[in-house]
């Protein structure tokens, strides 16, 4: 009796915890719905015709919005915001409310006008292909080949990068260990990522005036330190 009173414990913790796992998963869909759904719409109200860009209407809905970021021939197709934190963006949208896709977001200590040496742009990875999720198609040559370009729509003017350097790395280790210093290269440290990425592209960069942005996202295998990353340089 005892035996089988403690296999109906059992099974009935099992059960709860069955059911709570496919709520979580039921969940966690929902919400990436709800990302995809965000953007979606804000791309039909925000391009309009041959692309144009309403910069007036994106900045009304969020006044934290700085421009709008495109990968040529991908998905990557999003407004950008920033803040005073790095923290707020990771789990809200572009409208502010709470999303686990959370927004395209400049680092907070950049200029939000792109005119340091080296502008970091975060976004998640999501495993519906959203957001920076394309950025490990990088760690593919043939996606490098048929991928350069990263276009930055601001009001005043459109900014044109040519990707010349992508990588995965672990980020604790590598590249987060000074924010500020990330903001203010140096001409050794741009040769530095030339030399280090995976695929060598054909852009010739002119490293002692080089503008920089670096796309950041995390790696699909939920290690919490690795990370993919996209240099371009403004041409």
């Amino acid at each position: 009796m005892k035996k089988k009173n403690k296999l109906i414990i059992i099974f009935i913790a099992c059960l709860f915890v069955a059911i709570y796992s496919i709520q979580k998963i039921v969940q966690n869909k929902r919400l990436q719905n709800e990302g995809v759904e965000l953007y979606e719409s804000i791309r039909a109200i925000a391009i309009e015709e041959q692309g144009y860009i309403n910069h007036a209407l994106l900045s009304e809905i969020n006044s934290d919005y700085v421009a709008w970021l495109n990968i040529t021939d991908s998905s990557i197709s999003y407004p950008v915001v920033q803040t005073t934190n790095n923290n707020f963006y990771l789990t809200h949208g572009f409208d502010k409310n709470y999303l686990i896709a959370g927004s395209i977001f400049i680092d907070c200590y950049a200029a939000g006008n792109f005119s340091n040496r080296n502008t970091v742009i975060y976004g998640h990875q999501m495993p519906d292909e959203t957001m920076f999720s394309e950025l490990r198609y990088f760690m593919n040559d043939e996606f490098c080949e048929t991928h350069q370009e990263v276009i930055l729509y601001t009001e005043n003017e459109v900014l044109t990068y040519a990707i010349f350097s992508v990588y995965r790395i672990d980020a604790v280790e590598d590249y987060f260990i000074s924010v500020i210093e990330q903001q203010n290269i140096t001409d050794e440290w741009i040769e530095d990522k030339i030399l280090n990425s995976r695929y060598e592209f054909s852009i010739n960069v002119d490293i002692t005036s080089a503008q920089v942005i670096t796309l950041i996202t995390c790696t699909e295998n939920g290690n919490e330190t690795d990370r993919y990353v996209v240099h371009a340089v403004l041409f």
